[in-house]
């Protein structure tokens, strides 16, 4: 078992609904199909004898944590930001 976490960053005004449903399909596909991801030798396989006549077969799964941000951050004071305004 493997935990990866981390955030994802987005040009502004993508819904967060939208990118998660994307994600989550990708997710889905991965794990569908997971034998056909390249591998490195085989030591390196998704799918394995678990050494009693079956497999052990790997898989993906995501969880969202509970503080998901939505907006730009930018200084409000800069020219930039007045400029566009």
């Amino acid at each position: 078992e493997a935990t990866i976490s981390g955030d994802i960053r987005l040009t502004p005004f993508y819904p967060v609904d939208d990118v998660k449903a994307c994600i989550e399909a990708e997710i889905k596909a991965i794990n569908d199909d997971i034998e056909s991801l390249p591998t490195k030798g085989d030591f390196s396989k998704f799918v394995i004898p678990d050494g009693k006549g079956g497999l052990r077969k790997g898989s993906l799964e995501l969880t969202w944590g509970e503080h998901l941000l939505t907006g730009i951050a930018c200084d409000l004071n800069s020219p930039a930001l007045k400029t566009l305004c």
